[in-house]
């Protein structure tokens, strides 16, 4: 049976985006947090960075009033927030990788960040665009399919989930992340997370009820989310960066539909996990070293790899490590490596052929975005 492997990155989430709903890239991230300002986690975000002298640009008067205001507890109204959020978008842009990687101590608020604004965006993309191109994809019966995805986001995950029954596959939450969950939690009374200077939040004891689904079946699709997902919890021991070494909860409605959350809290026994976007995307922990121990093997294995939206930045030096490694243990060439991106550069794809082992020239590229990617499919 073949073995098709999908390697996603944020441009594919962007590329679904819809006026309104702005998904960050880490090059505009924080004209995005401007952009969601009315959130008390972005105003402490911000205010965090200016505090910790982390942004490189000096802040207008206005913007730092702003923020004395969020240091000290105090409301801003709607007019002021939307004209600081202007001023901010004025700012030179500042890439978050480069930024986290320069002020570590900023990490996990950014994470709640990042929670925060695709809560903000749920479920309003362009369902039709990635339907299309899941149900192509997926048509033919005779192959394995495994997404490894770099994205925080759900938008993937639902469109596997909802599109999977359709294609005659099966895609559970339970055991489709690439390890087995005891099962799924149900999140109640969703309030917006403010994280404390100490701490970054979590579930508070007793937020959340077990949700054992009872028609679970094994997955024969895969999602691996090596750098951690918006929708899963996991135990910690009271310093957030000191998570359990036990496989996520994951975040369910009580049907076991994904679903975004905004019940994270700041004192807690359970918390969101993400591997921050920074250099170093690494974790010791048991779950997260099995879904690289199964991306090695879909690559090596692969007959056909599709690379959507995926940069291949400084950040994922790990990976594109990884991936090199995994490519060099194959018994036989890649027989096809389709590339899509938006405007990127020759020597992008130079990097990539030499990742996957390939000739340049036999790299499949459109460099016109994923929407022109999916029409050709048709």
């Amino acid at each position: 049976m073949r073995e098709v492997v999908y390697i996603v990155g944020a441009g594919l989430s962007k590329a679904l985006e819809r006026p309104g709903s702005t998904i960050p890239l880490m090059g505009d991230f924080l004209a995005t947090m401007a952009d969601h300002l009315e959130k008390r986690v972005v105003q402490i975000a911000w205010a965090d960075f200016q505090l910790r002298r982390a942004l490189r640009w000096p802040v207008c008067n206005e913007i730092q009033r702003f923020i004395d205001k969020v240091v000290h507890g105090k409301t801003s109204t709607p007019a002021e927030v939307s004209e600081v959020s202007r001023l901010l978008k004025r700012l030179p842009a500042e890439n978050i990788e480069t930024l986290l990687s320069e002020s570590p101590a900023m990490r996990n608020r950014i994470s709640f960040v990042i929670n925060a604004i695709f809560c903000a965006v749920e479920w309003n993309i362009d369902w039709d665009c990635l339907d299309k191109f899941l149900r192509k994809v997926l048509q033919p019966q005779d192959a394995k399919h495994t997404f490894v995805s770099f994205n925080y986001d759900l938008i993937l995950d639902r469109g596997v989930q909802r599109l999977s029954p359709e294609m005659g596959y099966v895609w559970d939450p339970l055991n489709g992340y690439g390890f087995n969950s005891r099962e799924t939690i149900e999140l109640e009374n969703s309030v917006e997370a403010i994280p404390g200077p100490a701490d970054a939040g979590g579930l508070e004891s007793g937020a959340g009820k077990g949700v054992k689904l009872d028609a679970q079946r094994q997955s024969n699709i895969r999602i691996l989310k090596p750098h951690g997902s918006v929708n899963w919890v996991v135990p910690f021991t009271g310093n957030y960066d000191a998570f359990c070494d036990v496989p996520p909860h994951v975040v369910t409605d009580s049907n076991g539909t994904l679903m975004y959350s905004t019940e994270y809290e700041p004192v807690s026994w359970h918390g969101l996990f993400l591997i921050p976007p920074a250099e170093g995307k690494r974790s010791s922990l048991s779950f997260i070293q099995r879904i690289l121990d199964i991306e090695r093997q879909v690559v090596r294995d692969a007959d056909e790899i599709y690379i959507l939206g995926w940069s291949m930045p400084q950040t994922d030096t790990d990976q594109v490590r990884l991936i090199g490694d995994a490519v060099r243990q194959r018994s036989a060439p890649l027989k096809n490596l389709t590339v899509v991106n938006r405007g990127a550069q020759i020597d992008y794809f130079g990097r990539v052929a030499s990742t996957f082992g390939i000739e340049r020239r036999e790299v499949r590229v459109f460099n016109e975005g994923f929407f022109d990617f999916v029409q050709s499919l048709q």
